[in-house]
């Protein structure tokens, strides 16, 4: 165990600190109940968060607002990974790679936009993130690709370049980035659990219990998405489940799949039946994720209510913060969009 202490008992108390300073729930109901987005960014600005509030009177823009808030959570991780070596560090860069995946899709449906559906996308390029976080790649170049075969040379030297592809040609035959981006989660997944089943054990264990809850979202996904929408084969279904979930065993998944309404199984499964929010009827999809995103909420809490010096209190940081970013953004957005005060309470 003094291994374990060793290395982290800089970054436990660093972390710690930073979660107790995380905008709590009395603030978000008071953030939702703001008369604009002028005066929930006064609030934020109050709490720390004066770079966002700058970002939005420069420009009158929310999507600025995210930026800020994205290059704020890519600095503060590149930060966590500097006080960690080998296979740890190998962990929580795979961790931070979420961000630039998530950036890279945007690239990708820029040019899907302009590439497929021939729209016009030049005003939104601007909200492309140019920020670096391991790999050096042409954003632009990507989001301004005149056919897909333009698109993997701009990834080369990056994880993701054989993810795209194998499956950036079906994009125009199917009129749809769907198989581009479940190949970047499904890739980005399974790095993830390589490199977790290389820690050390007590990090081991941290890491795939946080992991088994990605790994279940990512499968849910996959199954309503491509049985609801895509009509693919059972075969090809079976073909994209990724391991290491837990709430959904394979046994499960096969039941699901095989059922001809997988939400109905998997909400069973969950001891979830049907609900209304708001006055309207909750989508089940909708409401399985929320299960799995409150039971992942759990598990950061309770992680950090036990004992401090594994990868949990990296993943209950990086699980935390990225809820607060969400709710951040879904606030600025309701208020920019003019919902009812429940409205953006139920996006949080």
């Amino acid at each position: 165990m003094r291994g374990q202490l060793r290395a982290y008992n800089y970054i436990n108390a660093k972390l710690r600190a930073r979660i107790g300073k995380m905008l709590d729930e009395p603030f978000f109901r008071s953030l939702a109940g703001s008369a604009s987005v002028d005066e929930a960014v006064s609030e934020l600005e109050g709490q720390g968060f004066d770079d966002v509030a700058s970002a939005y009177r420069d420009t009158g823009d929310v999507r600025m607002c995210e930026q800020e808030l994205y290059r704020r959570e890519v600095e503060a991780l590149l930060d966590i990974e500097r006080h960690f070596e080998g296979a740890r560090r190998e962990f929580v860069e795979a961790l931070c790679d979420r961000y630039e995946i998530e950036n890279l899709k945007t690239a990708l449906r820029l040019w899907f936009e302009h590439a497929v559906r021939g729209k016009h996308v030049e005003t939104k390029i601007g909200y492309l993130s140019r920020e670096t976080v391991h790999h050096p790649i042409n954003f632009d170049a990507i989001a301004n690709a005149a056919a897909p075969g333009d698109i993997p040379p701009a990834l080369a030297d990056t994880p993701y370049a054989d993810a795209v592809a194998a499956t950036i040609d079906r994009v125009q035959s199917s009129g749809s980035l769907f198989s581009v981006e479940r190949s970047l989660d499904r890739d980005y997944l399974g790095r993830l659990l390589a490199l977790a089943e290389q820690l050390p054990r007590p990090d081991r264990e941290a890491a795939l219990s946080f992991t088994a809850l990605e790994a279940d979202r990512e499968n849910v996904s996959w199954i309503v998405r491509a049985v609801g929408y895509y009509n693919l084969s059972e075969q090809d279904i079976r073909a994209g489940l990724v391991p290491g979930g837990r709430t959904f065993d394979r046994r499960t998944l096969e039941r699901a799949l095989g059922s001809g309404r997988p939400t109905g199984v998997l909400l069973e499964q969950l001891g979830r039946g049907g609900g209304r929010a708001e006055g309207r009827e909750v989508p089940e999809l909708e409401l399985i994720e929320a299960a799995l995103e409150e039971e992942t909420d759990r598990l950061a809490h309770r992680s950090l209510g036990a004992y401090p010096f594994t990868m949990a209190v990296v993943l209950s940081y990086f699980v935390l913060s990225q809820r607060q970013l969400r709710r951040i953004s879904a606030v600025l957005n309701g208020l920019f969009y003019g919902l009812e005060r429940g409205a953006v309470e139920a996006a949080l």
